[in-house]
């Protein structure tokens, strides 16, 4: 016999966890067993940085990662936080406590009926009413967490299961199996859906590859490459799925939808046809479903059934991972020497593309050659281009930090090299602690503002604890600035006391945490702090103060001013 604390301990330890992301409750038999077995706790100082860790740290290493929460509160407050890892499809596992089944529905102190708290933020949630149905439901909870279109999953424990015991035997997780990862079925195209693709493209004029998160989620580059090239098409991505192709890449078009370039959007209305994959066409990448043009043909790929010709009619739909469809797509343009002419024939479309780049990097550049203070984003993120190392990691909070950095900043290579909160502000630095516990050797960069960075701003001492040399940047303007334009752009005046904040030296603060600190305000004094930090054994916090004027490249305001970028 075992106990139930110990066996949820092995189930782990047969998936391949190897970080468990929690705030200390009150189920210390679990943290016993969860020890002995040697997987290592990361105490975060909220559930909300807990679920963050968790969320990057699954989508960097494709594998189920386990956040905890005591019940009652613990597990509100990681309901609460999931709809992140939700939004972004990453499959974070709720492994929380429940009420003690004897003591339910008694008005006891801290009871919820937390299954309903999860229902709108997971794929499945499940409560174990017996200690033998622990192991099957973590297994079972795992599976449905990386299929389809990955996402989290709730299980909940009763507290006074913890201890209660069990035969040793009931475990499922068999230690033969390799460790679960994402994507664990790979559906596949039908053959017919795929020549009507190939041949949809040759005939067109002005075609356009989407690429969303799927990209990411299935490890789709390759393919996406060599369809691109052997058709000569340009390449636009989502802000998830930014990185789907290197962006310096010769057909890379940049990022569409409500944060962006303003020559991305203006290509995806042009297109006669788009092919969408790994992409739901939802209202940011598209901004506001306003960069469809009508007539234009649509090829909607997607392994979400659901998710296919759901926001526009498409003339071709396919439920398939985006590897399987890109694979087979790319190998029936390599094997029909016919569609190597179409090449020539979207010379024109691509090279006006190219003019349209070109054009905006020469409008960004200039932008960002200033050198006074306070200083323009732009040259920050130019700076943040050229010294982040080979294969370093951006994570960027919601709002301007998201649009700032990911319009601007270039992922130089095909793969996750940006992570971005998809609502969550605050979500950078917990996040960028999770992505580094993923890939220690990778070089972790966080930007947010000084509104995000406010919110989880404890979890600078997990960072000096566990030793973890991430570098923070904020985008310091003293505001919460994206509020701040809509008021004075689209109402006519600033409501300031909804927006603006004191002006915290966040360096110092830093140092207060034993974590190094410098605040700069220009382009050079920001490289010196950026070079040290690069260096830096400990975590970095950069207060980087930009200009509140300065707006970033979203649409939010195009209807009133014109954007540069």
């Amino acid at each position: 016999m075992t106990t139930v604390a110990e066996i949820i301990a092995h189930e782990l330890v047969q998936l391949g966890v190897q970080h468990f992301f929690l705030l200390t409750g009150g189920d210390h038999a679990l943290f016993a067993a969860l020890r002995s077995a040697g997987i290592r706790q990361v105490l975060a100082r909220s559930e909300s940085g807990a679920v963050y860790m968790a969320d990057a740290y699954a989508r960097v290493t494709k594998q189920p990662a386990f956040v905890y929460g005591q019940f009652g509160p613990g597990a509100a407050n990681i309901a609460g936080s999931l709809a992140e890892p939700w939004w972004s499809s990453s499959p974070v596992v709720a492994l929380t406590s429940a009420m003690r089944r004897q003591h339910r529905y008694r008005f006891e102190y801290q009871d919820l009926d937390q299954s309903y708290l999860f229902a709108s933020v997971t794929k499945w949630q499940a409560e174990a009413p017996i200690p033998e149905q622990v192991p099957h439901l973590i297994r079972t909870g795992v599976r449905r967490a990386l299929s389809g279109n990955p996402g989290p999953v709730y299980i909940g424990i009763p507290n006074d299961l913890m201890e209660a015991p069990v035969d040793a035997t009931v475990g499922y997780t068999s230690a033969d199996a390799a460790p679960p990862t994402f994507p664990l079925f790979r559906p596949k195209p039908p053959t017919g859906a795929v020549q009507e693709v190939a041949r949809l493209l040759s005939a067109s004029a002005r075609p356009l590859i989407v690429a969303g998160n799927g990209i990411h989620l299935s490890g789709a580059y390759e393919p996406l490459r060599r369809v691109a090239e052997r058709l000569n098409i340009p390449v636009v991505t989502s802000l998830s799925g930014k990185g789907a192709i290197p962006e310096g890449h010769a057909l890379s078009a940049g990022v569409s939808g409500r944060y962006s370039r303003n020559y991305t959007n203006q290509i995806m209305k042009d297109a006669d046809i788009l092919v969408a994959v790994g992409t739901r066409l939802a209202g940011l990448v598209t901004d506001s479903y306003r960069l469809v043009s009508p007539g234009t043909t649509i090829i909607h790929v997607d392994v979400d059934a659901v998710a296919v010709g759901h926001n526009f009619p498409a003339s071709i739909e396919v439920q398939a991972d985006a590897r399987t469809f890109l694979e087979d797509l790319a190998a029936t343009l390599e094997d029909e020497p016919a569609f190597a002419e179409t090449r020539s024939a979207h010379e024109g479309w691509t090279a006006a593309v190219a003019q349209d780049r070109d054009a905006w990097k020469r409008r960004y550049l200039a932008r960002a050659s200033g050198g006074q203070a306070p200083m323009a984003p732009e040259a920050l993120t130019r700076q943040l281009q050229e010294m982040i190392p080979p294969g370093g990691l951006v994570l960027a909070d919601t709002g301007y930090a998201a649009a700032w950095v990911g319009s601007l900043y270039e992922v130089p290579y095909a793969g996750r090299g940006f992570l971005r909160s998809d609502g969550s502000l605050g979500w950078a630095l917990p996040a960028a602690l999770g992505a580094k516990l993923a890939d220690p050797s990778r070089p972790v960069v966080a930007v947010t503002g000084d509104g995000g960075f406010g919110y989880h701003v404890g979890e600078l001492e997990t960072a000096v604890r566990l030793q973890m040399p991430v570098i923070v940047v904020i985008l310091n303007n003293r505001s919460l600035a994206f509020e701040y334009h809509i008021q004075q752009f689209m109402y006519g005046a600033a409501i300031t006391e909804v927006d603006d904040f004191v002006d915290v030296d966040y360096a110092a603060v830093a140092r207060a945490f034993g974590a190094a600190g410098e605040r700069v305000d220009t382009p050079a004094t920001f490289v010196d702090a950026f070079g040290r930090a690069l260096s830096a054994a400990r975590p970095t916090v950069i207060d980087a103060l930009i200009d509140k004027d300065a707006i970033a490249p979203v649409t939010r305001y195009d209807s009133i001013r014109t954007r540069e970028l």
